[in-house]
């Protein structure tokens, strides 16, 4: 997840280089949402993958995961659950979808996320609410 962080913040700075910025705003709220964006279309990407930088012998490289003792029954049940939460999320209306992938996976606060959207702190609650009540009913039988 850090080095997930980390290329998507650089991948932020690079699309942040381009000129995109028209003085609209003040830079930091352009850049904020700059990586916004390239968290949604992260969460969006069905070929997103995280990827080691640097050496195996550098400290903090992560380690290969070791897939756990479970049967293919299993590990099939939790790809379907896996893919239905995946659907639900894309299901959401925005602004919405944009706000629960923030919040949730971005791990930005209401307040950052009000100030990008450009959007009052209790609308964004609001989105939040509404959203976390629509994954519910759409994936009520997974609890």
């Amino acid at each position: 997840m850090i080095w997930t962080a980390r290329r998507l913040g650089s991948e932020s700075w690079c699309a942040a280089a381009l000129p995109g910025f028209r003085g609209n705003s003040r830079l930091s709220t352009w850049l904020s949402t700059v990586a916004l964006r390239r968290i949604v279309d992260h969460h969006r990407s069905p070929a997103r993958r995280d990827i080691a930088v640097g050496a195996p012998s550098d400290p903090g490289f992560p380690l290969p995961e070791q897939p756990a003792a479970a049967s293919p029954e299993a590990d099939a049940e939790l790809s379907q659950r896996r893919q239905r939460v995946r659907a639900a999320l894309d299901g959401l209306a925005e602004p919405a979808r944009s706000v629960l992938v923030a919040y949730y996976l971005g791990e930005i606060p209401v307040l950052e996320i009000a100030r990008i959207l450009r959007m009052p702190e209790g609308t964004i609650k609001t989105h939040l609410h509404r959203g976390r009540q629509t994954l519910r009913d759409h994936l009520r039988d997974l609890c």
